[in-house]
């Protein structure tokens, strides 16, 4: 009596396992880009933190106690309910009744039911393990052939128009040389108090001494569109050297969707 009570017991511990959600080491890109929050596979389906890839995907996100709100830039309505919630998660003043959950502490929400309320393309490949989710206005490929891949004949007439083009001119094109090259930049979002941590490095990649190098990092709204900006003065850069830059900001007007980017120059670098 007591083994068939000890299989019985394990037997039923085998099954809550296998329904708990699992951290994923499928690798999930966010408008083309790697996503470095944690996700996780429940069902097949790919979840990631609310209050993670909302931010990533530039959309905007209210919380009230345990109850989130979010919606897209485009969307002009009210993000919160204003009587009794009837889910944990409004999008675009929806309920999302599915495609929810609460796992380690925080609320989690299925990509196919992210993309569907917000109008997004979510796509993902099995066999790859590569979820991809983006703008519709944004090009989306996950292991995805071309046309001219898939057209023989597009491929060897494009060859062939090439080497006309090449006949043409005796002169090879002017190769552009970057000497520099910049990680990042990495920021890190404090949604309480909207306080914004973000580092870069600067390397010289060429064999020659980099002079006159100067760093401009900006903040941009959730349209891309300059807020503010801080200039770094590096000055020369013997090759291979590496410079790291760190600064500190407060989004005191609450902007959904804060990104950063770094502009680089440097003397003798050709204006476009």
């Amino acid at each position: 009596m007591k083994r068939r009570f000890g299989v019985l017991v394990l037997s039923l511990f085998f099954l809550v396992l296998l329904s708990i959600p699992l951290l994923a080491e499928t690798a999930l890109y966010v408008h083309n880009k790697p996503y470095p929050k944690p996700i996780l596979i429940y069902k097949d389906t790919v979840y990631a933190v609310v209050s993670d890839i909302f931010p990533a995907l530039r959309l905007r996100l209210e919380s009230q106690g345990r109850m989130f709100c979010g919606a897209s830039y485009r969307y002009t309505g009210t993000l919160c309910p204003s009587e009794s919630p009837k889910a944990v998660l409004y999008i675009n003043g929806k309920p999302i009744m599915k495609g929810v959950l609460i796992q380690h502490g925080k609320t989690w929400v299925a990509l196919p039911a992210l993309a569907q309320a917000t109008g997004y393309t979510y796509q993902y490949n099995p066999e790859t393990e590569i979820a991809d989710i983006s703008d519709r206005s944004m090009s989306t490929l996950i292991n995805t052939p071309s046309e001219e891949d898939k057209s023989g004949e597009s491929t060897t007439k494009d060859s062939k128009d090439n080497n006309k083009d090449s006949k043409k001119s005796d002169t090879p094109p002017e190769k552009k040389e970057v000497p520099l090259k910049v990680d990042g930049p990495h920021q890190t979002v404090q949604t309480n108090t909207n306080e914004i941590w973000v580092s870069f490095t600067v390397t010289n990649i060429s064999k020659k001494d980099v002079k006159g190098v100067t760093a401009v990092l900006r903040y941009l709204d959730g349209y891309g569109k300059p807020m503010t900006q801080k200039s770094y003065t590096v000055g020369t850069l013997t090759a291979g050297q590496v410079v790291k830059e760190e600064d500190y900001w407060i989004n005191s007007s609450g902007v959904y969707g804060v990104t950063t980017d770094v502009q680089l120059d440097w003397e003798g670098k050709k204006k476009e």
